[in-house]
């Protein structure tokens, strides 16, 4: 990666895809949620259902399927509940290098480094738990505390107002097209997480400041750089 982070004063850490490989997750929800209701998914693009609200997945559930107009709230409360307990039951694993990068950001950034996410609290406090966060971690905005989903920059901006700090001085990490456009939004720098994947690949190209495979390609020292270099 040869972006360089300049100016940095907080460091913004989306969830699921960015921290955990727990996307997945989401899709098992929703396949599931279908199934029981007898309704067709064979070419359901999953990946359209990444880095948003579970009200905002309901509502697009919805005018995908007219069936199931007008329940929105209903669903997102059974999808967020079929996804927190296979979150709890089949925990996925962390994206590679992610809780080192995390520790390594909290040192450098302390008070400073936290979660912004489309999931809501109860999924964020058992990551802090099993992935030994909780200390290193700033608070977390989560879905519950937020109205607009990504795309739209208001989870991003209210977790810089909760630090403290200036939108522009605040670099994110994100893996979907609605968290990076989120980010970008808010005038905040991006680092996109890839996984080597060819579209995620290409949305780097197009919206994010930087890329990685995965954190063991973050540059040595590169958190310690960010909070030292000058604008």
């Amino acid at each position: 990666m040869t972006y360089t982070a300049k100016n940095i004063k907080a460091i913004l850490f989306d969830m699921d895809g960015t921290l955990v490989d727990s996307e997945s997750l989401t899709g098992f929800a929703l396949l599931a949620l279908l199934a029981d209701r007898s309704l067709p998914s064979g070419d359901l693009d999953l990946v359209q259902f990444h880095g948003i609200t579970w009200l905002s997945i309901a509502q697009r559930l919805g005018t995908l399927f007219p069936d199931l107009a007008d329940q929105e709230r209903h669903l997102a409360s059974e999808i967020e509940d079929r996804f927190q307990l296979l979150f709890e039951s089949t925990p996925p694993e962390l994206i590679p290098g992610a809780r080192q990068a995390f520790a390594a950001a909290a040192a450098s950034f302390p008070q400073n480094t936290t979660i912004v996410t489309s999931s809501e609290a109860r999924a964020v406090e058992v990551l802090l738990d099993r992935a030994d966060l909780r200390a290193l971690c700033t608070g977390y905005t989560s879905c519950d505390q937020y109205k607009k989903s990504k795309p739209d920059p208001q989870s991003y901006l209210m977790a810089a107002a909760r630090l403290g700090v200036n939108p522009t001085t605040c670099l994110v990490f994100e893996d979907s097209q609605p968290g990076l456009l989120a980010a970008r939004a808010a005038g905040m720098h991006c680092v996109a997480i890839t996984r080597r994947v060819a579209v995620r690949i290409q949305l780097a190209e197009e919206l994010a400041d930087g890329s990685i495979d995965d954190y063991h390609n973050l540059p040595e020292g590169f958190f310690a750089a960010a909070a030292g270099a000058e604008a």
